[in-house]
């Protein structure tokens, strides 16, 4: 396999570069998004789990979801996981890692992992970033089962999230 980088395109949170890759004895142009990795966070507090409902400018409209962000470069995930859920919603707590996946490997260089903390509790106010509009939930299983199935919670990561989750 031969690989050569034709163009890059700096966008902010992700970059786009176009490459020429030999594969099979044959030449292609692809294009491959080069993401930062993403932590996603399932906190249970007294027995519910942590949930947003934030707006998402992809699809112009509020869903639920759980707490997650941008892992910065050589930060340790579960750190990542701790400092996200603290800045979103004031909730800290000790993480494990549940495990990880990756966002869409057909074109995306990214990982997304999930990480488990159990016994959350409210230390802080939220200091969320300034486009983020955040209003926080508490939910039982069945309640965020009920909110996939009627399409309130959508993001499929965090749903595939709540599936390791529930595998582990």
């Amino acid at each position: 396999m031969h690989k050569k980088q034709l163009a890059s395109h700096d966008y902010r949170i992700f970059k786009v570069h176009t490459v020429e890759l030999e594969l099979n004895h044959q030449m292609g142009t692809f294009y491959q998004v080069d993401a930062p990795d993403w932590v996603t966070i399932i906190a249970e507090t007294a027995g519910r789990f942590i949930v947003e409902s934030q707006f998402r400018i992809g699809i112009e409209a509020d869903v639920l979801e759980f707490p997650g962000g941008v892992t910065l470069p050589g930060e340790d995930v579960i750190a990542a996981a701790v400092r996200e859920l603290q800045e979103e919603t004031g909730y800290s707590g000790d993480g494990q890692i549940i495990g990880a996946m990756h966002a869409n490997p057909a074109f995306m260089t990214n990982r997304c992992t999930t990480v488990h903390i159990p016994e959350a509790r409210q230390t802080s106010t939220p200091s969320p970033e300034p486009f983020e509009h955040i209003t926080i939930q508490l939910m039982t299983l069945r309640e965020i089962e009920q909110a996939i199935a009627d399409g309130r919670f959508s993001n499929a990561l965090h749903i595939a999230a709540l599936h390791q989750w529930l595998m582990r």
